[in-house]
């Protein structure tokens, strides 16, 4: 018997079952009048469902529970979601005997306590899982697909979800102790010999192996008081001056309400009035009283470089650092993750905790790691390229503002600005080095005569995180408790589906898949059940899926992935989806977006990265007739090529497709799917008081887009897409769209048509069947839209 600890009980009951369980009762009810053991599906013909497919259900709806992602499994150091993940793929390829789960069907009737259902899981999962051992992993098809931040803006960046997602972003990235951080960013700069000065000054300060007037017990505020007093002994040419925020409202120019212990900001951007801008702080710490917290402490710090990147987009490097009483830590984050030099004792060395601290102060823009790519005349921005082709150096006059940027930290950092004169896009992206750079793919649909894509004018290289970490020694990444042990190399195996999941799926198939070296996909169909949606008011977890283990270096044989930043001129220069002008317009956008994703299909290029802001609405007299454009490249693959061996590839959660959740073969038809979500987002993100400025609240049913587990994420999505789910997504379309809610059905139907009980989203092999259809409804509800 398994036996739950007190942290079991703990989780069990903080998170009850509720009545989730109740739609399985009847079932099982039935299963067991007729039962007659051994039983296995054929033995019951008049019970409306059959015994695998009530484990099925029951098991699926246990692993979308919260308790099962907190709970620790019994067998490994994972979770039990993963246990019940793998149970599910042994009743899904019919290695299934009813008397297993009989002990805990019974209970499921009996509406037995929480604690007894989750005892007989635990039990279960014993009784099958050694029995046999897992499959084999799939071998890759997709670059992995790692989560980010990005999908939380606005009033959804609560601190507690931002920290969960951007836990995601960085716990395979994370390196402590690294060697030569010290050589690297404070000896040996022209500000040297001055830091050694203010020591000397200071030195009488230090006595008997400890600073004299050094708090005890080192409390926050007097700590920040005790290093004001320091700073007074800074040379006037300091740079920079360290401040602290009271209050939320001290910084402003943020994504949400934050406050920060201390930063460093340019000496004359100083306010008397006692405000601060989140794009004028260069250096960012804290001060703790108590021993470090070291995953605690991160994500917290995390969450503020998430706001510097966001208001500095164009940043390379964000320096922070945390001291827990006497003991700091120095920190970098660049945009393949955080990395530090290992805590050091401020009493035990005192010349280096001036040196360090000073040394901020006296940074150049260069050693801050800001934005050095802008050239800056007066109030007037200008970007400067060389165009690696053709050595033609281009200068364009820019608006101060970014169209476009990308909320996250470990990430492409996409930011795009518009020329002056309204015709040109300077984009800036950190690209993984592994993968195909955007030009050659912009040049390649060019040279195929696709249509409905960027035009490019110029692009560069401009430096890689390789070049800026040079000097460092790198070793495994940190381990955080409750992580795989290293970076996952392969999607999570496809979770199986309840109720209309045929044993035998994968022995069918659409024929070759056009767009992933001819391998063919499975079939599938989703099963069309309500409640299968996540449970409202879950969060995002740190549980991950069982996935196999790989060495945590790159295919180059680093120890992280190396990103290369590069600047692309394209053109024409168009307008977001939100800043649509008519419902209309809207649509030929949508539609004329559809037809360029066609065009850049035919000529051997798969997107793989469909979203609001790949999509842009152009005016069709400068843009070949297209009312609207595709854009961003960057995770394109020219189709027949083998994977480029990047780590991962991070996409928008929110239109990301179920299939690819599943670790399915990613093809057009995925694509066309995430061109669904995005009009779907649309229609109830940007109605009348979002065109008027106004932030639209996100409702419940498109919340569990994008928070959450991958599990809880694609479940949703299926759920959203069944009759029942889809009904409660046309009832939050905001009013001005209703007059296209029989396009959203027409195109769910194209989409997601009903076959054997369940919806149907294999990818058939004639690819026009589906565009054409797609383009011919969104033609159809813009014809019958009033003009502007």
């Amino acid at each position: 018997m398994a036996i739950l600890t007190e942290l079991d009980r703990a989780v069990i009951a903080k998170y009850p079952l509720g009545d989730d369980l109740r739609r399985v009762q009847s079932p099982f009810r039935q299963i067991e009048q007729s039962h007659q053991p051994p039983i296995h599906d054929d033995a019951i013909h008049d019970v409306g469902l059959a015994p695998s497919r009530a484990i099925l259900s029951l098991l699926y709806t246990l692993c979308v529970q919260e308790a099962a992602v907190q709970l620790h499994s019994k067998l490994s150091t994972g979770y039990l979601v993963s246990d019940i993940e793998h149970i599910l793929g042994r009743v899904r390829d019919a290695d299934f005997e009813y008397d297993h789960y009989r002990a805990l069907s019974q209970l499921v009737v009996e509406k037995a306590p929480d604690l007894e259902i989750w005892t007989a899981v635990f039990q279960l999962v014993r009784t099958i899982s050694p029995a046999t051992p897992p499959r084999s992993a799939p071998l890759p098809q997709n670059t992995p697909i790692k989560r980010s931040s990005a999908s939380q803006t606005g009033t959804e960046q609560t601190r507690r979800l931002l920290e969960d997602t951007i836990f995601e972003e960085i716990k395979h990235c994370t390196h402590l102790k690294v060697r030569g951080f010290d050589s690297k960013y404070f000896t040996g700069k022209a500000w040297t010999e001055d830091a050694r000065e203010i020591y000397r000054v200071l030195k009488h300060r230090h006595s008997d192996g400890k600073w004299t007037a050094f708090p005890d017990p080192p409390v926050e505020d007097a700590v920040i008081q005790w290093w004001f007093e320091i700073q007074k002994h800074f040379p006037s040419h300091a740079r920079g001056v360290y401040c602290t925020s009271k209050s939320p409202k001290d910084l402003l120019g943020g994504q949400s309400s934050r406050q920060l212990d201390i930063f460093l900001k340019r000496k004359e951007k100083e306010n008397p009035g006692m405000t601060h801008r989140w794009a004028d702080v260069q250096v960012i710490g804290e001060f703790k009283q108590s021993k470090d917290d070291l995953k605690a402490n991160l994500l917290q710090r995390s969450v503020h470089v998430r706001d510097i990147f966001t208001a500095q987009p164009t940043r390379r490097y964000v320096h922070s650092f945390v001291m827990c009483g006497s003991k700091l830590d120095l920190w970098v984050f660049d945009r393949a993750g955080p990395y530090s030099s290992g805590a050091f004792d401020i009493h035990d060395e005192p010349e280096r905790f001036i040196r360090v601290m000073a040394g901020y102060a006296m940074m150049s823009d260069e050693e801050l790691g800001l934005d050095t790519q802008v050239e800056r005349e007066g109030e007037k921005l200008f970007a400067a390229i060389t165009d690696d082709a053709t050595k033609a150096r281009i200068r364009l006059q820019i608006e101060p503002t970014p169209i476009a940027t990308q909320l996250a930290i470990v990430c492409r950092g996409t930011t795009c600005f518009v020329s002056t004169d309204r015709k040109r896009v300077v984009k800036f992206s950190w690209t993984t080095a592994a993968r195909s750079h955007e030009a050659t793919l912009l040049e390649l649909a060019r040279k195929n005569g696709s249509e409905g894509t960027a035009e490019l004018h110029a692009s560069c290289e401009m430096i890689s995180i390789r070049q800026l970490r040079e000097g460092l020694v790198f070793t495994q990444p940190h381990h955080f408790r409750g992580a795989p042990l290293a970076v996952p190399s392969f999607p999570a195996p496809p979770l199986p589906l309840p109720f209309n999941r045929l044993r035998n799926f994968r022995s069918g198939g659409a024929g070759p898949n056009p767009d992933e070296a001819g391998k063919r996909p499975p079939k599938r169909s989703v099963g069309a059940s309500k409640g299968t949606g996540v449970p409202p008011g879950s969060r995002a977890t740190h549980a991950a899926e069982k996935t196999p283990t790989a060495s945590a270096k790159t295919a180059s044989g680093e120890p992280f992935e190396d990103r290369v930043l590069c600047c692309l001129v394209i053109s024409p220069a168009g307008r977001p989806l939100r800043e649509y002008r008519s419902i209309r317009e809207l649509l030929e956008a949508l539609r004329d977006a559809v037809k360029a994703h066609q065009s850049l299909h035919a000529a051997g290029i798969l997107h793989r990265d469909i979203s609001t802001n790949n999509i842009i609405i152009t005016n069709p007299r400068e843009a070949h007739g297209f009312t609207g454009m595709l854009i961003d490249l960057d995770h394109a693959k020219e189709m027949g090529q083998p994977l480029s061996g990047a780590q991962h590839r991070t996409g928008t959660m929110q239109f990301m497709t179920i299939g690819v959740l599943y670790g399915d073969l990613h093809t057009y038809r995925h694509d066309l799917e995430s061109f669904f979500y995005v009009f779907l987002w649309a229609c109830i993100r940007y109605g009348v008081k979002a065109s008027q400025g106004q932030e639209m609240r996100m409702p419940e049913v498109l919340k569990q887009w994008c928070t959450g587990t991958d599990t809880q994420i694609r479940i949703a999505k299926r759920g959203a897409m069944d009759s029942g789910g889809f009904k409660d997504i046309l009832d939050a379309f905001d009013p001005s769209f209703d007059s296209v809610k029989d396009t959203a059905k027409t195109i769910r139907a194209i989409l997601f048509p009903v076959r054997e009980g369940g919806l149907y989203i294999d990818t058939p092999t004639n690819p026009d069947l589906l565009y054409g259809r797609m383009i011919e409804a969104f033609e159809n509800a813009a014809s019958q839209e009033r003009r502007p």
